[in-house]
């Protein structure tokens, strides 16, 4: 239903994004489940899926949680470009679907989640792509990129920055040990 041609040029004629294409691969979409303690950084998406010269331009979310309190948390929070001011959040219940256009500044999350231990946060995202670029598009294209909510200064200044520099040193190892099996024919 979510791939079909009819759907799939509703949300075109919706969204007024010309020429939607369902992701049928589910690349980074499909069933989500998390539990308490979870959470999401509040991030921007990947812009380009490589594989298929296709931009990135709608997230869809249809969450499957029953009896889903206020105070479980998890909900799905919209920012502005610079993570200053949260335009809303929207909480996991259950037959609820959450869309909006993917861009340079569509930062969004999920708050951390205080839900009993034999519960689970229930999603199914799924995205749509175009073939031409969206307008005003730079040419970069970029994996996501996460950004610390204002109140979170340890997690901004000192964990992301460390993560970041930890996973750039592994994928140096990984194209030091990529070359190196190259050189000697493995």
């Amino acid at each position: 239903m979510l791939a079909s041609e009819q759907f799939v040029k509703m949300m075109s004629d919706l969204m007024e994004i010309p020429d939607l294409i369902a992701d049928e691969e589910l690349n980074g979409g499909g069933i989500h489940e998390t539990n308490t303690g979870g959470r999401l950084d509040v991030h921007v998406d990947f812009n380009y899926l490589t594989h298929k010269a296709y931009h990135r331009r709608l997230n869809i979310l249809i969450y499957f949680n029953k009896d889903w309190k206020e105070e479980y948390g998890g909900y799905l929070d919209i920012w502005d470009k610079d993570v200053k001011k949260c335009y809303g959040e929207f909480a996991p219940v259950f037959n609820r679907a959450c869309g909006f256009a993917t861009s340079e500044i569509s930062y969004h999350g999920v708050t951390p989640l205080t839900c009993p231990p034999n519960m689970l946060r229930k999603s199914f995202a799924t995205y749509y792509y175009t073939k031409e670029a969206p307008v005003g598009w730079d040419g970069t294209k970029h994996s996501t990129i996460f950004k610390a909510r204002p109140d979170e200064w340890m997690r901004g200044h000192l964990l992301m920055p460390a993560e970041t520099s930890y996973n750039k040193v592994l994928h140096g190892w990984h194209l030091v040990k990529d070359k190196i099996k190259k050189a000697i024919g493995r």
